[in-house]
């Protein structure tokens, strides 16, 4: 496996940050790049060889979002929707689901986005979307918003909520799996905003009729099971992210003061540069730390949400405070776009705001 993640920190450094520092500004659909991501397998990381992919431990796993992400975090964006819908379908889907979807999913034939985002925020307990029973069909009506990858995914797994029984407080959650060209389903022109730029970001609007074929695990399984057992994974993955765009954040502010001046003296030799400097490699080392050690608890099963909430709150904020520290040691030519510091600020701002904001994340960990 080491040889693998080696390939990918070297498809990372010949190629991808190469095409994030020329086009990321140009909402450019990273094309070439995913093609490589394709033949490289990364599409499969959690998928079983019996359906084409391999299974990564999750500290494998992790290991490769920290490589894309030194790159560019959009990326780990979409490929992390991808990998969520693919283990859901692994763990909870149902025997033609798998046979059907995953074989295309390992290989990026067919590639996933995750729908749970609300315009009332991401919660089993208020989901707006609705999935009606009816007699022999299934009408799904509702929006979501803030999609990762809406417009290129060929699958989109949405979450809703319906009625199983007259009563209407006992409710469930439901997964739906649509194409991406379901009749009845409208995704928005990517939203315009301050980063992430690449990997597009819509609004989904549906009413479509669809089958319990399309159900995750059939009508009957509750979804919420779904959504919860993923969800450490997905922080850690978050965590991952984070880690790697500080170490990215860390290289390129060493190199730019060991070749820079000011008042006759490069910039590596003035005292309070060099402080600075220490002060990124030990929040570096402090986050790598820290996600290690959950990763370890991880993988040794242990039931860790808050820690794991915990953990996606302090690695992203302290990755914003990292380049922070790089800007400034950039100086005003870091504002510009000559240098990538400014992108990664802004990728560092968008990392404490997915999945659960830092206020939000910080609360989750005191209630669960």
């Amino acid at each position: 496996m080491k040889r693998f993640t080696d390939q990918v920190k070297k498809f990372v450094d010949s190629d991808v940050r190469r095409w994030a520092s020329t086009h990321e500004n140009i909402r450019h659909y990273p094309e070439e790049l995913i093609n490589t991501m394709k033949s490289l397998g990364l599409f499969g990381l959690n998928v079983p060889s019996e359906f084409g992919g391999f299974t990564a431990t999750p500290k494998e796993l992790l290991d490769i979002v920290r490589e894309l992400a030194r790159g560019f975090v959009p990326l780990t964006g979409m490929l992390g929707s991808h990998l969520k819908v693919c283990e859901y379908l692994v763990r909870f889907g149902t025997a033609s689901q798998r046979e059907n979807l995953l074989p295309k999913m390992a290989n990026g034939s067919m590639i996933a986005a995750h729908a749970y985002t609300e315009k009332e925020g991401k919660s089993p307990d208020s989901l707006q979307t609705n999935l009606q029973l009816l007699s022999d069909k299934l009408m799904l009506q509702g929006n979501k918003i803030l999609i990762t990858n809406a417009a290129n995914a060929d699958l989109i797994a949405i979450v809703a909520s319906y009625q199983t029984r007259n009563d209407e407080q006992d409710r469930k959650v439901g997964i739906a799996l649509l194409s991406s060209k379901q009749d009845g389903l409208v995704i928005s022109d990517d939203i315009p905003r301050l980063g992430m730029e690449g990997i597009s970001l819509c609004n989904l609007n549906f009413e479509c009729e669809i089958t319990t074929e399309q159900m995750l695990g059939g009508i009957e399984f509750n979804g919420k099971k779904a959504l919860e057992e993923v969800q450490i994974g997905t922080l850690i993955n978050y965590s991952a992210r984070a880690v790697g765009l500080a170490e990215t954040i860390v290289k390129e502010t060493i190199e730019y003061v060991e070749s820079k001046k000011s008042v006759g003296h490069l910039l590596k030799d003035i005292s309070a540069v060099q402080n600075k400097i220490a002060s990124m490699k030990s929040r570096l080392k402090e986050e790598e730390n820290i996600l290690n050690e959950l990763v370890s608890r991880f993988e040794e099963g242990t039931n860790l949400i808050k820690d794991a909430y915990k953990t996606k709150a302090f690695t992203t904020e302290s990755t914003v405070d990292i380049a922070r520290i790089g800007l400034a040691l950039h100086g005003g030519v870091g504002y510009t776009k000559q240098h990538q510091i400014e992108r990664h600020l802004r990728e560092a701002i968008g990392l404490t705001l997915i999945g659960a904001p830092t206020d939000v994340a910080l609360a989750r960990a005191e209630i669960l």
